[in-house]
């Protein structure tokens, strides 16, 4: 899932527009979400596993090769 943080409907819209994104993604304007793990800049990704844990945490933009490379070693 994608958070937006301090960002716009609009803006956040046309960058899932613009850069193909297929999976879900939100706003998150309080940071409530984000403050929750820890995040401090974006861009970060977290992986969170399925008992809602931090199973790893990547800062700054990551190419798709590498982010479906992680998703297929988490879920072995």
């Amino acid at each position: 899932m994608g958070i937006f943080v301090k960002d716009t409907e609009s803006s956040a819209k046309k960058f899932v527009a613009q850069h193909g994104i297929a999976f879900p993604s939100g706003l998150d304007p309080g940071m409530k979400i984000a403050g929750s793990y820890g995040v401090i800049g974006p861009p970060l990704t977290i992986f969170i596993g399925k008992d809602g844990n931090i199973v790893e945490r990547v800062s700054g933009p990551m190419k798709e090769k590498d982010f479906n490379r992680r998703i297929e070693r988490l879920l072995q």
